[in-house]
């Protein structure tokens, strides 16, 4: 009998695509040959996190297309200071805009300012975004929430409001139940385990009409990645891996309704080359004895950027006439419905 789905809870799940032991994760995230120590911190913090186990299986639902991890558990604060440290938040994004044009119309529609609040917001790069927008400037009260210490400074020192923690940990507090018009949650959900959890989270806190924007990786686009170029989707920095499919059955089953959705245009194709290109590099230098590899264990970053520049230019001809996979993301726009 397999594991239960977390979108759709069929355990029609027996399907194992992939299978990642620790010493492959850690090295994804540190390489050895640069960060020894490091490389042995996370080893033992994933261990820790898949409860002992050599090993992690990538099970796909039957019924809904959901990928997920067994053990289905998240990276921990422990593990995302070892394997990335801090920073490194991108300062637009391509949902970025597909949320600020369908939040214009609903704050402007509104007498009183929306309440916002964005989970995972990182140094607040969305939220200048709206101080940036006339038409939403003072129409939107926004806050956030963040694990990242070095982030929530800077998200204080920009004058937002801004807390410490998960969007699950809001739920047990009464002061927040129906208090948020808006959740924004751009490149976060495929982090986090518990999908019932974050939904329902969704419907405490939202008022009666309001709305989730999100955004994750696109899952077509990650398989047609994995397939390309074989740089995996690793837990556990990602937990789920997405669909429209999958977000329609989680939403309709936690009273909330997908009412707009898109896939990122395609990039240019010199671009998607150059990303297929970088990404080709990045997992063979997973591969011991490839050049690759060792083009990793450089420890000057200058003569390593370098080399690894040049070698991608090397791997682009490859990608620039191979067949080109669907948009990197997904976004996805929810609004909490009421029971009849």
């Amino acid at each position: 009998m397999g594991f239960a789905c977390p979108v759709c809870a069929s355990l029609d799940t027996d399907e194992v695509i992939q299978r990642h032991s620790v010493e492959a994760a850690a090295e994804h995230f540190v390489p050895e040959k640069r960060f020894a120590e490091r490389n042995a911190e996370l080893r033992r913090v994933i261990r820790r996190l898949w409860g002992g186990r050599a090993e992690v299986e990538i099970h796909r639902c039957d019924a809904c297309g959901f990928a997920f991890p067994i053990p289905y558990v998240a990276g921990d604060v422990a593990f995302y200071n070892l394997a990335f440290g801090s920073g490194g938040y991108p300062r637009d994004r391509w949902e970025f805009d597909q949320t600020l044009d369908a939040l214009t119309p609903i704050a402007l529609a509104r007498s009183q300012p929306l309440k916002l609040l964005e989970a995972g917001a990182g140094v607040g790069w969305f939220l200048e975004a709206i101080r940036r927008r006339p038409a939403l400037h003072h129409r939107v009260a926004a806050e956030a929430i963040e694990y990242d210490d070095v982030a929530l400074r800077t998200l204080t020192e920009r004058g937002f409001a801004a807390r410490a923690g998960s969007i699950t940990d809001l739920v047990g507090d009464p002061e927040q139940k129906g208090r948020f018009d808006v959740i924004c949650m751009f490149q976060t959900l495929e982090h986090m385990a518990g999908v019932t959890e974050v939904f329902q989270a969704f419907r405490s806190l939202l008022r009666p009409d309001g709305h989730v924007f999100l955004s994750v990786p696109n899952g077509p686009s990650v398989e047609h990645q994995e397939k390309m170029v074989e740089l995996w989707d690793m837990p556990p920095n990602h937990v789920g891996r997405w669909s429209l499919r999958c977000f329609d059955i989680a939403a309709k089953r936690n009273g909330i309704e997908v009412v707009a959705s898109a896939v990122e245009p395609q990039w240019a194709r010199h671009r998607d080359a150059w990303h297929y290109a970088t990404y080709r590099l990045a997992s063979r230098a997973y591969v011991a004895g490839t050049w690759e590899h060792r083009i990793n264990a450089v420890r000057r970053r200058p003569v390593r950027q370098a080399l690894k520049g040049l070698t991608s230019l090397a791997w682009m001809p490859r990608f620039w006439f191979t067949p080109r996979g669907a948009g990197h993301n997904l976004w996805v726009n929810l609004q909490r419905v009421e029971a009849e």
